[in-house]
């Protein structure tokens, strides 16, 4: 059985401490109300939060789980190519899985979902599965170049308005106030009811909302690229060889920071450009900085808890769900729209802690988590959670020539 990359696990938990504080604006505040924030008058310490995850986390913690989602669909085809089992096949099956589960996560737990995304993204990315490592790397800088480009051309602007924040008009003013008394004192069926319907002010054309989707696939594609480059290369596997490209590229850090900050101070679709293309750059450079840090303190009992968590990704996702909506909601504790988020802060710390714990003890019993095991199922229709080795046909030259 060929060993796991380590790096690339502990990587993954540690993306998921990224995109645990960058969706805390969403569980204290909403999809829509952290683009509001003034409604909800943060205190100084909270602000200063605020500005520290929107700045440093927010849009730059997803893109590194999407970077590991592209490396990890290269390294499930070439062991499906090993073993002589469909690759098209049980890919599909597992982006159908990914679909389906993302499907009641967002139904039934949080509709801040990201997996029906990557489940239908499959669809796209298994065209580029079996191309050399040049034909993704000239894809990689066409797509970049595109998608840099868009960013930069100015949207609907109430949808921008929505994304991002902007005028609070009388009727967001009036969706804010029963957001915040519904999510946080609202049931389970009422919170769940008041998520699945669009706002009133909420009116776009089905074809607009569509094509923002494209916009957001184009805008992901080039890092599940970049994951796939990378998977194809050693770069994870002998990281001594490539260390001072790993060093050049944590600059890539200062860079994205600076891009993004003037999205902060005015919003323009110039800064709005910058602050898109600052988002990846800075996670490229988060992924070349953790990269260098494991390399050095692979033996280190945080990179083992990173590992630990990064092994059970798809449970500790949802399980960050599950943990955080019942701090947030009102079949929780209902500190949703709570003008501390300082507190909320401090919560998901705690909760990305539990989750580091609970992952270490449960892998001294287990060598999956439970939703990873029903994803294998589903994808190689197996209880066992594993394809059967199917061993590719040997053709001898002698025995047909014989035929002949």
């Amino acid at each position: 059985m060929k060993s796991r990359i380590r790096v690339a696990d502990a990587l993954r938990g540690f993306s998921l401490l990224g995109i645990i504080l960058a969706n805390l604006l969403i569980f204290q505040y909403g999809v829509i109300g952290k683009g509001y924030i003034s409604f909800y008058e943060l205190d100084a310490p909270s602000l200063g939060i605020y500005y520290f995850i929107k700045v440093f986390i927010e849009y730059s913690a997803m893109p590194i789980f999407t970077f590991l989602f592209g490396f990890s669909l290269i390294k499930l085809r070439d062991s499906l190519m090993n073993k002589g089992k469909g690759i098209k096949r049980n890919i599909l099956r597992r982006a159908l899985m990914l679909i389906g589960i993302g499907l009641l996560h967002a139904t039934f737990i949080w509709e801040g979902d990201i997996l029906v995304f990557y489940g239908l993204s499959c669809f796209l990315l298994i065209f580029f599965l079996g191309r050399t490592r040049e034909f993704l790397l000239k894809s990689f800088v066409a797509v970049s170049i595109l998608t840099i480009s868009a960013s930069f051309f100015p949207i609907e602007e109430n949808l921008r308005a929505i994304a991002f924040g902007g005028d609070m008009t009388e009727g967001v003013r009036s969706y804010l106030v029963e957001a915040k008394a519904v999510y946080g004192q609202g049931s389970y069926s009422e919170i769940n009811e008041f998520a699945s319907e669009l706002p009133a002010f909420f009116d776009f054309p089905i074809g607009l909302m569509f094509g923002m989707y494209l916009i957001g696939q184009l805008s992901f594609l080039f890092m599940f690229l970049l994951g796939m480059i990378v998977a194809k290369s050693d770069w994870f596997t002998d990281i001594e060889s490539y260390s001072r490209k790993y060093r050049v590229a944590v600059w890539l850090i200062p860079a994205g920071v600076a891009l993004k900050i003037p999205h902060l101070i005015e919003g323009h679709p110039i800064t709005d450009g910058l602050f898109t293309t600052g988002s990846f750059i800075l996670a490229i450079g988060y992924v070349a900085f953790f990269v260098l840090m494991y390399h050095k303190y692979q033996s280190s009992r945080i990179m083992g808890l990173f590992e630990a968590v990064g092994k059970l990704s798809l449970t500790n996702y949802l399980m960050q769900s599950v943990l955080m909506t019942s701090i947030f909601y009102g079949y929780g504790l209902g500190l949703f729209g709570n003008s501390h988020l300082w507190i909320g802060f401090l919560l998901a710390i705690g909760v990305y802690a539990l989750q580091m714990a609970a992952s270490s003890m449960y892998l001294n019993y287990f060598n999956q988590g439970p939703i990873e095991y029903l994803l294998r199922v589903g994808t190689y229709l197996s209880l066992k959670g594993k394809s059967k080795e199917v061993l590719p046909v040997q053709f001898s030259s002698d025995k047909v020539l014989e035929k002949l």
